[in-house]
Formats: structure tokens, C-alpha cells, sequence
């Protein structure tokens, strides 16, 4: 759905998806999100 709204190739999703995980040290989407949630700042 992402690559078909963006115009861009499934694999091109993949790819940053990859390089995200990759900089947070995750492995998945649910890890990510909970690492981001867990390193957000306080307003």
C-alpha cells in the first residue's frame, strides 16, 4: 500500500524500511515503534 500511494517500487520500501531498522538497531516495526515511544521527548 505505501509503495502503490507513493508511487515507488515495493522494493524501495523495503529498502529504507531495512536502513531504519538498521539504525535503531531493531528488528522489527513493532520494535521500532517501541523504541521511538520509548525515546521521545518529554513536553
Amino acid at each position: 500500500e505505501i509503495a502503490g500511494a507513493l508511487f515507488i517500487s515495493e522494493s524501495t520500501v523495503k529498502t529504507h524500511a531495512r536502513n531504519i531498522f538498521s539504525k535503531y538497531d531493531v528488528g522489527s516495526r513493532a520494535e521500532l515503534i517501541s523504541t521511538l515511544l520509548k525515546n521521545q521527548p518529554v513536553e
